[in-house]
């Protein structure tokens, strides 16, 4: 079983591989990364994201700015458009690899692989690898939110909380679509913190950190 998902691990990473392009028939990583290269060359940072779905170009709301800068500190390392394309290629392996973790610990491995073998080769899953883009690239931020708050859960290490949340509001910061699952999210914690019998004081220092997160999402 440990070499079928190695195998199968192999085979999603060579299949988005072969897919890999310069993506010109899309034209919003190349506005990104054009934003992100102004911001890198002359320090000029804006004070908005990009427009909201359906609010118009125009529109008072928009999403956090921090992708921006997000993109701007990959590019830091490498200025280079493929270089960005490599990057959000590597982060959509951790959902891959969170997908079987879930369903194997919960479950079973047999359902584990089953579950990374229909997760891998989806369509839609598998187009989040070929390019960066705010809904592709707030996934591995948010399924890592999610494996960190399940080991929290195992390990009762108060740090992997702390990422967990960490991780969770960059992904939303990335695109405010995230925080679709923010109830989900939420209510698992409230699970987790009642079946290690947490206490009160520890629940109040988790929801200030959680509404500091969110402050900082909504000011950003």
């Amino acid at each position: 079983q440990k070499i079928l998902l190695v195998v199968i691990i192999a085979l999603a990473f060579s299949y988005r591989l072969l897919a890999l392009d310069y993506t010109l028939n899309n034209t919003e990583p190349q506005r990104d990364y054009l934003i992100a290269q102004h911001i890198l060359t002359y320090q000029d940072f804006p004070k908005s994201g990009p427009c909201c779905l359906f609010n118009g170009s125009y529109a008072p709301y928009r999403h956090p700015v921090a992708y921006y800068y997000l993109l701007a500190g990959a590019l830091a390392i490498n200025q280079n458009f493929m270089f960005l394309i490599f990057v959000n290629f590597f982060l959509q392996i951790i959902p891959v690899i969170t997908i079987f973790i879930l369903t194997s610990r919960f479950f079973s491995y047999s359902t584990g692989l089953l579950a990374i073998l229909f997760y891998s080769f989806h369509q839609e899953i598998y187009k989040n690898a070929l390019f960066f883009w705010q809904p592709h690239l707030k996934l591995p931020f948010l399924y890592g939110s999610f494996l960190t708050l399940f080991l929290f859960y195992k390990t009762r290490k108060d740090w992997l909380l702390i990422i967990s949340i960490i991780l969770f509001f960059v992904g939303a910061t990335i695109h405010l679509s995230g925080m679709a699952i923010a109830p989900f999210w939420f209510i698992a914690l409230l699970l987790i913190l009642y079946s290690q019998k947490r206490s009160a004081k520890f629940y109040l220092i988790t929801f200030l950190l959680v509404g500091m997160s969110l402050i900082a999402l909504l000011k950003g």
